[in-house]
């Protein structure tokens, strides 16, 4: 049943002005790496893996492309798989995320230390195989 009442195109142009805008990356370079990411809870141990393509990085930041949507403040943990390199690990808080279209969200992350512990050691060698 369709509401008549309702006006769809003020609806949208309202949620999508109150969309909140990313915030800049400064000194951002392509990086396009395919990625490994869980989610990190509480207790240091990671969630189930989904893939992603890296799409910027700098200093402090990492942008990617992924088509789960990751909630802000979150950790993550990112498995960077280079060519012929062994995989590196990086970890970070979702400062961003916004979805494209087409299934795609755009994730920001601010980088934080990689907390060290085995169980992200046998996380990340579980997922390197993947790749070879």
């Amino acid at each position: 049943m369709h509401d008549s009442s309702i006006d769809h195109d003020a609806t949208f142009a309202s949620a999508s002005r109150h969309r909140a805008e990313s915030p800049p990356v400064p000194d951002a370079r392509p990086f396009k790496p395919d990625l490994d990411l869980a989610e990190l809870s509480d207790r240091n141990t990671p969630g189930p893996a989904w893939s992603g393509r890296g799409e910027a990085l700098s200093r402090s930041h990492l942008i990617l492309r992924s088509r789960a949507m990751c909630y802000l403040g979150r950790r993550l943990l990112v498995v960077v798989h280079l060519i012929d390199a062994e995989p590196v690990l990086l970890s970070g808080k979702v400062l961003a995320c916004e979805y494209l279209g087409e299934c795609l969200h755009r994730t920001i992350l601010e980088l934080e230390p990689t907390p060290r512990d085995s169980k992200l050691n046998e996380w990340l060698h579980a997922q390197s195989p993947k790749r070879r």
